[in-house]
């Protein structure tokens, strides 16, 4: 039928996901596994600062980006993105859970959550689609 999308399955966002991670195997790994698994368009950034630049340009719905990278790490990235990106949530992923639980976020409400490595591609999903803006997740199927 015109118009419809399958049982089972939501139609595809015009909003974007957004990976950063400096660990490119890592990073090419979350986004295949979210390309699969989401209806909405993700987008990898090795490098945080090339990603500032390009998510001026885009409709991003949520940022999931890692913690320690080289150049500025995820608190600084999410700090100078919110100058443009105007409630957009954002998830750390992280290796270095302690650094980040006694550094706390009461002063960048835009993270909406820590994922620690590792984690599932199922844990990612879950926190895209928790966070995702609007009711229509761009979950595919249930992860």
């Amino acid at each position: 039928m015109v118009g419809t999308f399958p049982p089972g399955l939501n139609p595809p966002s015009h909003k974007s996901l957004v990976i950063v991670d400096d660990e490119i195997a890592y990073l090419d790994y979350l986004g295949d596994l979210m390309t699969e698994h989401l209806a909405c368009p993700v987008h990898r950034f090795n490098h945080p600062l090339i990603a500032l630049d390009a998510m001026r340009k885009l409709d991003v719905g949520v940022v999931a980006t890692d913690y320690y990278m080289p150049a500025i790490n995820g608190i600084e990235l999410v700090t100078r993105a919110r100058a443009f990106l105007r409630d957009v949530p954002f998830i750390m992923i992280t290796g270095h859970g302690e650094e980040l639980a006694a550094r706390g976020f009461d002063d960048l409400p835009e993270v909406r959550a820590i994922l620690h490595k590792p984690f599932t591609w199922q844990a990612l999903a879950t926190e895209v689609n928790r966070n995702w803006p609007g009711r229509q997740t761009p979950f595919i199927s249930e992860p």
